[in-house]
């Protein structure tokens, strides 16, 4: 069914992309955050130390509900200290899947009959869902919820299946990092463990079986509130800190992802990137069908 009342436009930052894709052939390496508002995404974002900001793609702004939202649309950040040689990284980080309005007024103004933020809302996380699986090497999604809270992976699940219907031809599969943010715990963040604990919590449920049907391959990271400064006896820091230093264990994984991505060939240029995105901007607004052999090919 084709979509007569919102369209996925591209943004103020693309024609300056186009620009300087065009005068260079970097190859691309692109990271998609995703996650309800206000659980810390734009933090994260920041904390990886990117360079500059471009903002690619936009969704309607018709509706003035995004102040509630530390980010409206997706904003498009540009870096090339995660990537190596003429490759740069995209970090593409989006707005958040719920209204992130506070319960009451929520409650008010579906009472008052909100039907034009509803209908935004919901055409956000259909297509949202499509362009962070699609034009994505890993897909980052954050919440707040412990990791061992079934919560997640009926998240990942329910995102996965919307981003993949209407796709076909997806050769490569992104790599999925989940990340418990805000957490209580102080201690340095054990990638490996905490994969293997998820595992031993949800391996067994018809969600996390599908979810590597999706993905190539899935990850689990926790991050303390930032504001925190109780001094952990173990580590000898406080909390801003154990953060920072498991930002950088987030982005040391992030490395070996991108040059296994080189090694399978994986990355494209930024200018094939940016028709790709144009494309899918199109194709996802109609609802159709998004082939990607057919785009790169």
């Amino acid at each position: 069914m084709i979509n007569d009342k919102y369209r996925l436009l591209t943004g103020q930052g693309f024609d300056a992309q186009w620009q300087s894709a065009v005068n260079n052939n970097d190859d691309v390496f692109v990271i998609s955050v995703i996650g309800n508002s206000r659980v810390g995404k734009s933090l994260i974002v920041k904390a990886f130390s990117l360079e500059n900001e471009n903002s690619p793609t936009a969704a309607p702004p018709e509706v003035d509900d995004l102040l509630v939202s530390t980010t409206g649309n997706i904003g498009c950040y540009e870096s090339r200290n995660m990537s190596e040689g003429t490759s740069k990284t995209l970090v593409l980080d989006y707005e958040g899947e719920d209204s992130g309005l506070p319960l009451m007024l929520r409650l008010r103004r579906h009472m008052h009959g909100s039907d034009k933020q509803n209908e935004r809302r919901k055409f956000v996380k259909e297509s949202f869902s499509k362009l962070a699986y699609i034009l994505g090497n890993i897909v980052i999604l954050v919440g707040k919820d412990e990791l061992n809270n079934f919560s997640y992976v009926e998240r990942c699940s329910k995102f996965a299946k919307r981003a993949a219907a209407g796709v076909k031809d997806c050769e490569h599969l992104p790599v999925l990092i989940i990340i418990q943010n805000m957490s209580m715990s102080q201690t340095k963040c054990n990638s490996d463990l905490l994969i293997a604990r998820f595992l031993e919590c949800h391996g067994n449920s018809m969600n996390m079986m599908e979810l590597y049907t999706y993905f190539s391959d899935i990850f689990c990271f926790r991050l303390p509130i930032t504001s925190n400064q109780t001094w952990d006896k173990v580590t000898g820091k406080f909390g801003s800190q154990i953060f920072q230093d498991n930002i950088d264990l987030l982005k040391t994984k992030i490395k070996e992802i991108y040059h296994q991505h080189v090694q399978q060939q994986r990355l494209i240029t930024h200018m094939q990137w940016l028709f790709m995105m144009d494309s899918v901007l199109e194709t996802v607004s109609d609802g159709g069908t998004v082939s990607l052999v057919i785009l790169l090919a």
